[in-house]
């Protein structure tokens, strides 16, 4: 059922957005390097407000975080010309594409389908668990891309359908909470202003992570596992703990790895103080570590200076970072 939800959302979107390009004096600065307008790159409810009927439009906003997030978006998105850009794209939804298919099968096949009984196959469960972990990891790591836009920046519609999914089948999060709270971690990050850091526990795991947590996972995903596990309870019947070992424990892994390699670590307060505004330091990991650990995002100083590179990139850009300061 979700991968015919998410076939059906691809047709409905899988298009450049043809809506008329505004006047380069409406919201200048949410333009991207094409003219064309950013702001439908946004959830729907995030569209600024326009006042006048003027061809010079003035742009009301309602909260700071939605123009500083929008600011944002201009900014990471179209930063290449357009041939480069389509192909970073193509390759951005391939990738995209077989970590959601690849979680989806084993997902269903351990859930629904494979007998545990069978003697032997017991002791694959921990491999199977590790693996969902880790694809549960990209899941979010591709919605986080969609956050920046920087998985199908010619398709808003498509980008944003995705994260959404990504974000609902990962544990019922809400994509409007994450993209607000995300862009405001990047305009103050490692500060009191970051909804992803603790100042009080700046550098202890276990009490930043359940503020974290807290923070993120709250009375509306609760409701919607609930009746997730309900459904699935009336579904699988005896077969049920397969839910609790094939979808609960890798979701609830794959964000303390989540947390400890692309917030922790980066984030927390040591005695080598930072040396810039990001606020952030990157791993010293190779590129399969860290592809295995975190999807690339432990390189992250280099996210936080360009957003705008999809996750596959970022080994390319440590390595560029790493050349620039040896010289």
């Amino acid at each position: 059922m979700a991968a015919s939800g998410l076939a059906l959302a691809v047709a409905a979107t899988l298009r450049p957005s043809n809506r008329p390009k505004q006047s380069p004096h409406s919201c200048a600065c949410l333009l991207d390097r094409r003219g064309e307008a950013l702001p439908e790159l946004l959830p729907e409810n995030r569209f600024p407000t326009r006042i006048g009927s003027h061809q010079h439009h003035v742009c009301n906003y309602h909260f700071e975080a939605k123009a500083a997030a929008l600011r944002d978006f201009s900014m990471a998105v179209f930063t290449q010309d357009n041939a480069s850009s389509r192909h970073e794209t193509a390759v951005s939804l391939a990738l995209a594409a077989l970590i959601l298919l690849a979680w989806l099968c084993v997902h269903l096949a351990s859930i629904f389908f494979v007998d545990w009984s069978m003697a032997g196959r017991i002791f694959l469960a921990p491999v199977v668990i590790a693996v969902q972990c880790w694809l549960s990891v990209g899941l979010f790591i591709v919605a986080h891309d969609t956050m920046h836009g920087s998985l199908a920046p010619q398709y808003p519609r498509l980008n944003r359908t995705i994260g959404r999914f990504c974000v609902f089948i990962y544990a019922g999060f809400s994509y409007d909470k994450l993209f607000e709270s995300h862009h405001a971690h990047h305009r103050h990050p490692g500060t009191a202003d970051d909804p992803d850091f603790d100042a009080d526990h700046p550098s202890r795991f276990w009490p930043w992570y359940l503020t974290f947590f807290r923070r993120y996972f709250g009375w509306r995903e609760f409701g919607i596992l609930t009746v997730a596990v309900l459904v699935y309870l009336l579904i699988l019947r005896e077969r049920f703990p397969t839910m609790l070992v094939f979808w609960a424990l890798p979701a609830i892994l794959s964000s303390i790895q989540l947390f400890y390699f692309g917030t922790f670590l980066p984030h927390r307060a040591e005695e080598e103080p930072f040396t810039d505004r990001h606020r952030a330091r990157s791993n010293d990991f190779s590129p399969i570590m860290s592809l295995l650990t975190c999807f690339h995002f432990g390189y992250h100083h280099e996210h936080h200076d360009r957003p705008g590179v999809p996750w596959w990139r970022l080994p390319e850009q440590r390595e560029a970072a790493l050349r620039a300061k040896a010289s």
